[in-house]
């Protein structure tokens, strides 16, 4: 799926004819959009355009944290000449990292990506350790451990003590707050949010945090960072959830209405796949590990009460052991690398969660949605997304709203052809996309209730895609 993502993505580049299938909002193409959006990521007010600031070069680069996540964002920086220091807690956990990066780079010459001589200098640039000591000559430092505030806190702590004063401290939490991770040490004004996308090594984008203390010259230095690490960069800032996974945690909770109120779950992947997405919400649950999935939307259910919603069905799921991937089954059952649709699994389930969700929820009892069309489904999922990406520009968390198409089709595989999820929007039209949230909110509640930009926009017929702060 990513794989087809990416071929998308190439037929953005340069000296590619322009095809009749890309959508167009206002006489602009979907190509011609991504492709200027793009390049305009790379633009930061103050920090980009000032004549003052020249961008550091990285080259000594530090990881703590092997895992999934910690080694594919190692492999990122060693095959684009970086050198690595990567640190874990345990010559078991150390060795289980390097294995995982050395099967990434034999990987990549077994499909002729590189060459064997290739990938020996990427390993001779990596320095595996169980000693910070070793971080004391890295020019920037970033943690890629699981979220939790105390450990993230602790790691920062201990990276003080031996970088180097002008070293900058990454994070790459995807939940906490940058100030929160940072509380703990004496300049926060060299740390920054670097938000990776798994598989790390290979997805595209690099969603870069700031928050109020991060210097302009770090900020700087990261962005040309992701340039060179082959990565485009997105310039976000600190608030729950960030932009991404913010924006797509309101694509989830609809979801999970549309299913508590009556939507066959497998129907809504169909639709969804169908629509151009590389998988459905619930298959996305799957690989990512519902368990996983439940702690970061319950972060994001408290951050945005006034206008979330919760369900029952995902913990269900976890409380009957059906995990995901991992387990070998979530709302699909693996079957060797196939995942079937398994009714006799989940029906017991999804009708325990879709009770309960009728009890708290009156409006759902009775309610029609079992009889959406697919075009009706994606729309319902989708639009609280483009609602939510609407908030982000009025807040000030992304500089144009641009940076959401080139963020939701590079992290989140929204179609290319499409270009982007804000591009699309406004092939609908703002104020019809104003008029359906309305009406959906007068049944649903504030899930769907129009944030202040998107009203603005649509009594203008304004393009969504156009809006910056």
């Amino acid at each position: 799926r990513t794989e087809k993502m990416l071929r998308q993505l190439r037929s953005l580049l340069p000296n590619k004819p322009s095809c009749q299938r890309f959508v167009r909002a206002n006489g602009t193409s979907a190509q011609e959009h991504l492709k200027a959006a793009i390049k305009a990521t790379s633009v930061v007010k103050g920090v980009t355009d000032n004549a003052l600031l020249a961008p550091r070069k990285l080259e000594r680069l530090g990881v703590v944290g092997g895992g999934t996540m910690g080694s594919g964002i190692a492999t990122s920086f060693l095959v684009t000449g970086h050198s690595v220091v990567l640190l874990e807690v345990s010559q078991d956990a150390l060795d289980a990292a390097v294995k995982r990066i050395q099967s990434v780079l034999n990987s990549s010459v077994k499909k002729g990506k590189m060459t064997d001589e290739q990938r020996d200098q990427a390993l001779a640039r990596l320095c595996p350790t169980l000693d910070y000591g070793s971080f004391a000559q890295v020019n920037l430092a970033m943690e890629a451990v699981i979220e939790d505030i105390a450990l993230k806190q602790k790691i920062f702590k201990q990276l003080e003590e031996v970088l180097p004063r002008d070293a900058i401290l990454a994070t790459n939490t995807s939940t906490i707050p940058l100030d929160t991770v940072s509380s703990q040490i004496e300049d926060q004004s060299r740390v920054v949010g670097t938000h990776y996308f798994s598989p790390a090594h290979f997805m595209p984008l690099l969603e870069i945090i700031r928050f109020e203390k991060t210097s302009p010259q770090v900020l700087l230095d990261v962005i040309a960072l992701a340039k060179a690490s082959r990565k485009t960069p997105v310039v976000v800032g600190n608030c729950p959830g960030f932009a991404v996974n913010r924006m797509f945690a309101f694509y989830d909770m609809a979801a999970w209405m549309l299913t508590d109120g009556g939507v066959d779950p497998y129907k809504l992947d169909e639709a969804v796949l169908a629509f151009g997405m590389p998988m459905g919400p619930y298959r996305m649950f799957d690989m990512a590990g519902v368990d996983v999935l439940v702690f970061a939307l319950d972060i994001l259910d408290k951050a945005f009460r006034d206008r979330s919603y919760s369900t029952d069905f995902t913990r269900l799921l976890v409380a009957a052991g059906r995990k995901g991937d991992k387990t070998g089954a979530g709302l699909y059952t693996l079957e060797g690398r196939d995942a079937k649709q398994d009714y006799a699994a989940i029906n017991s389930i999804l009708a325990e969660s879709r009770k309960r969700a009728a009890a708290k929820h009156p409006f759902l009892q009775g309610s029609p949605m079992s009889k959406l069309s697919p075009e009706e489904m994606v729309e319902m999922v989708m639009l609280p997304a483009v609602n939510e990406g609407c908030r982000i520009v009025e807040e000030g968390h992304v500089a144009r709203a641009s940076d959401l198409d080139v963020a939701s089709v590079m992290a989140m595989g929204f179609p290319a052809t499409r270009g982007g999820i804000m591009h699309w929007a406004d092939s609908l039209g703002s104020t019809a996309i104003c008029d359906k949230l309305d009406r959906w909110a007068d049944v649903y509640g504030p899930l769907f209730k129009p944030c202040g930009l998107l009203r603005d926009t649509a009594k203008t017929g304004g393009l969504l895609s156009a809006s910056r702060v």
